[in-house]
């Protein structure tokens, strides 16, 4: 005999969302989540920003980015600044952004998205929001640097402003602004090509005349600098032959092809305290392959497999 269940008139059991006559309450509502709520501290001044607006108003971002020039205008003159530009848009003012100076050849190797208060500014703003700047350099220290910020910041419908662009402002909305941007295009270009003659150019001389061409030397080497010769300021750089690295490398390989674990030939190199041509330990740590000083081991023993599998040696 097959038993039918009967459908349950109350399928919510749970007392306090049913009514006396064995209905259901309405559900709660739920508190709205602003999704595009503002929790931004104007770091410059400490000021509040205003309540979150919809959407449909665009905000106005402020940056400022700390120079080591002592000519340069301080950050609290250039967010003061860039407020009064910002009364003069439609929109409401979100805060300003501040970045550190880098000082001395770091500055060169940070661009603008690695900057943290940068780096959270491209994420936080939205297409048609408005973006201040006290200087063009602020956005980068080359001009590929700056024209890859502003097209990136152009594609995602950000509208840029900067305050002091030779003497005067410059509106990236207007068709100077964006003709600008064109130009500044076409000398990133050319900038980019010229890098790469040089360095092509650079190699090729280096190679011809038998010397270094590479940043590191191979295994087995290591680099050497001449005095400059007859006519020369610059030492020549070359790479001379390693014995002790060479030993190594070569006793690496026949103990592998002899059956002997990796673990237990870097253990030995760690106890005799072995040093490659740079003067560094073979082995400065206790046996682990997941990090890199055990699989250097690895790497020598491939690359020199390959070089004996070309018919060459060290």
């Amino acid at each position: 005999m097959t038993i039918i269940p009967t459908p349950d008139p109350n399928p919510n059991p749970h007392p306090k969302n049913n009514r006396p006559d064995g209905a259901s309450y309405a559900p709660r509502p739920q508190p709205q989540r602003l999704t595009d709520s503002l929790v931004v501290n104007d770091i410059i001044s400490g000021d509040t920003p205003p309540p979150p607006k919809p959407t449909k108003v665009p905000r106005i971002w402020g940056y400022v980015r700390m120079s080591s020039s002592k000519q340069e205008k301080s950050p609290e003159v250039q967010a003061d600044l860039i407020r009064k530009y910002a009364a003069t848009l439609d929109g409401f003012f979100a805060g300003c952004r501040l970045d550190a100076a880098v000082s001395g050849s770091k500055e060169t190797g940070v661009t603008f998205a690695k900057r943290k208060e940068a780096r959270k500014l491209l994420n936080d703003m939205l297409s048609g929001d408005h973006l201040i700047i006290w200087k063009i350099d602020r956005l980068g220290r080359n001009t590929i640097d700056i024209c890859s910020i502003l097209d990136m910041l152009v594609q995602r419908g950000i509208n840029i402003y900067v305050l002091n662009f030779a003497g005067g402002r410059l509106d990236l909305t207007t068709a100077t602004g964006r003709a600008f941007v064109g130009m500044l295009a076409v000398f990133a270009e050319l900038e980019s090509g010229l890098i790469s003659e040089r360095t092509k150019e650079g190699m090729a001389y280096l190679k011809q005349s038998g010397l270094a061409y590479h940043g590191r030397p191979h295994y087995g080497h290591r680099k050497v600098w001449d005095p400059p010769g007859p006519g020369q300021t610059k030492p020549k750089l070359r790479w001379e032959k390693h014995e002790g690295e060479c030993n190594a490398i070569k006793e690496i390989y026949t103990r592998s092809m002899a059956g002997e674990s990796m673990e237990r030939i870097y253990n030995d190199f760690r106890a005799r305290k072995l040093k490659t041509a740079d003067g560094l330990l073979w082995a400065p740590k206790p046996y682990d392959r997941k990090k890199s000083s055990s699989w250097r081991f690895y790497r020598v023993l491939k690359w020199y497999k390959e070089l004996l599998a070309r018919g060459e040696s060290i």
